[in-house]
């Protein structure tokens, strides 16, 4: 969590983050410094998103990989806020390359940020991320339809899987922003 000195202006980059090929959607709005570096963004988007930051991941800009495996050293380097720099601009993050969890990520504006704020700050979002590995959106859109049928024979297997508590409509803006306070990632128990 980066907590801004009083009396010094910080930009701030309001973004808007929605998992690719998923109806309905599943998005989140977050609040970020706009020297916010890839991979403290990647962070971020971890906690904001739900995952749990077990796979590789990867930025590509206008196609390009600007941060991620194999990517150039100045990833690590590269900010948000240089990276996004028009309204509407967009970077697209991979996660897990194997599933292929991709995540769009546009620039909804800039402006200072309050005296006293702290960030990166969740807004709003919407629907519980996909479990990890899954198989990416095919199996994700499978595994949703083998939890609403209950006959089907792979459904205790899978409920089991997925945990009881498993909803994906669920999503709270308030449980982000607690896990994005303490910067740790949830970890997903084992059974």
């Amino acid at each position: 969590m980066v907590k801004k000195s009083a009396g010094m202006e910080q930009e701030v980059c309001q973004l808007k983050v929605t998992l690719r090929g998923i109806r309905p959607p599943i998005w989140r709005r977050l609040l970020v410094p706009a020297d916010t570096t890839l991979p403290r963004l990647h962070r971020a988007l971890q906690i904001a998103m739900g995952w749990q930051d077990s796979h590789m991941h990867e930025f590509r800009v206008d196609g390009r990989r600007t941060a991620g495996p194999g990517s150039a050293e100045k990833g690590r380097s590269a900010r948000i806020g240089d990276v996004l720099t028009g309204i509407g601009s967009s970077v697209t993050y991979t996660y897990d390359l194997g599933d292929g969890w991709e995540h769009s990520i546009v620039l909804e504006k800039r402006f200072c940020g309050a005296d006293d704020a702290e960030y990166p700050v969740c807004l709003d979002g919407q629907q519980a991320c996909p479990p990890e590995d899954c198989g990416g959106v095919p199996g994700y859109y499978d595994l949703l339809e083998v939890l609403q049928n209950p006959d089907d024979e792979r459904y205790e297997e899978m409920r089991e899987w997925v945990g009881e508590g498993f909803d994906p409509r669920s999503f709270s803006v308030d449980g982000v922003n607690r896990q994005l306070r303490t910067g740790r990632v949830r970890r997903r128990s084992s059974t």
